[in-house]
C-alpha cells in the first residue's frame, strides 16, 4: 500500500500464531521457475487489476516481459485489485489468489479510504494456475474497522487450517462514522477453504500504524518483514533468500538477496530484470509442469 512505511520484525511463534514446525526444506519439491503475481499502481485504468509474470527459467531476478494486459479481473466490490498474494495448499492441488479490494485510479483520498474503505478480500481459486473460478468477495473485518488491506495468508499444519492476516484501522463501537484517529495494526483469522473465516483477532498491534507484513517460514519458525509492499522467498536452486520491496514513487520493486535470514544483511541485485511495472505481489516457486502451461498461456518476451 502507500500510506504508511513502518517497518517491523517480530516471530508470529512469539505472538501463539504458530507452533514450531520442521525444517523448510523438508520434502521441497523440485521446481523449475516462479511465477509473479502483482498489479501496476492506480496511475492507469487497468493498473488495480492482477498481472501475471514468469521468470526465465529458474533465475529470480530475470523475468520475461508479459503481454500487459491483467490475467485476472475483479467487477465486485470498489472494482479494483491490490496486493494480490497466491498460496499453494499443502498437498499441491490447489491455489488461492487473494486481494485487497480497492481502487484509487482518479482520487487520491487515501484517509476515505482507510476511514471507509472495504472491509473484504476478493478471493480467486485453480488447480492450474491458468484457469481460474470466478472472483467472489468476503468480508474478513467487522464493522468497526475502516478496511482490509495487503492480506496475505500461510498454512498451518498444527491447526490444520490457513491463517490469513491483514492490516485494519479499528474505530470505537460508539464511532460508525469512524472520525476518530486510529492507527492499522496487523489483524488475522483462519480458514480452511477461503470461504468461512474466524472471528478476526490483533495480531500485532505496537501502538502505531503497520501495514504490509509478509511471513516466510526458516528453521521452524516464521521470520517477518513489514514495510512497502514486501515479498520474501526462497531460491529453487541455492541456500538464498530474495527480498523485493517496492520503492514506491521510484524505480518500483528493488531485489535484494541474503544467504542468511537471521544476519538482516540484505545486499542489493545489480542488473535485475523484473517484469512489466510490478507493484505488491507475490513470488510462487512452480513446477516444470506448471511452468510451462504459464509460458503457452500467457506468452511474453
Amino acid at each position: 500500500m502507500r500510506r504508511f512505511r513502518t517497518i517491523a520484525a517480530v516471530l508470529l511463534i512469539a505472538c501463539g500464531l504458530l507452533a514450531p514446525a520442521g525444517s523448510a526444506s523438508a520434502g521441497r519439491p523440485r521446481y523449475a521457475g516462479y511465477m509473479f503475481v502483482y498489479f501496476t499502481g492506480e496511475g492507469t485504468t487497468d493498473g488495480e487489476q492482477v498481472y501475471f509474470g514468469l521468470s526465465q527459467g529458474n533465475d529470480p531476478v530475470r523475468w520475461r516481459e508479459p503481454s500487459g494486459r491483467p490475467a485476472l479481473r475483479s467487477p465486485l466490490g470498489t472494482g479494483g485489485i491490490r496486493d494480490p498474494f497466491v498460496i499453494r495448499s499443502p498437498r499441491g492441488d490447489r491455489f488461492y489468489l487473494i486481494a485487497t479490494d480497492l481502487r484509487m485510479y482518479g482520487r487520491d483520498d487515501w484517509d476515505e479510504a482507510q476511514r471507509r474503505g472495504s472491509r473484504s478480500i476478493v478471493v480467486w481459486e485453480s488447480k492450474d494456475l491458468v484457469r481460474w473460478s470466478e472472483p467472489r468477495l468476503v468480508q474478513l473485518a467487522p464493522e468497526t474497522a475502516g478496511h482490509v488491506w495487503a492480506p496475505e495468508a500461510f498454512y498451518d499444519p498444527a491447526r490444520g487450517a490457513y491463517v490469513v492476516f491483514w492490516a485494519s484501522t479499528l474505530y470505537p463501537a460508539g464511532d460508525p462514522g469512524h472520525t476518530t484517529e486510529s492507527h492499522n495494526r496487523m489483524m488475522y483469522a483462519t480458514t480452511k477453504d477461503f470461504r468461512t473465516f474466524s472471528e478476526p483477532k490483533v495480531w500485532f498491534d505496537p501502538g502505531h500504524s503497520v501495514i504490509d507484513s509478509t511471513v516466510i517460514r526458516h528453521d521452524g519458525q516464521d521470520a517477518v518483514v513489514g514495510g512497502e509492499g514486501p515479498l520474501v522467498f526462497r531460491s529453487n536452486t541455492e541456500h538464498k533468500w530474495y527480498l523485493f520491496i517496492d520503492e514506491y514513487g521510484g524505480r518500483g520493486y528493488a531485489p535484494f538477496e541474503t544467504t542468511d535470514l537471521n544476519s538482516g544483511d540484505w545486499r542489493p541485485v545489480a542488473n535485475a530484470r523484473l517484469p512489466g511495472r510490478p507493484r505488491h505481489g507475490t513470488v510462487l516457486p512452480v513446477t516444470r509442469a506448471e511452468y510451462h502451461r504459464l509460458a503457452a498461456h500467457y506468452p511474453g518476451s
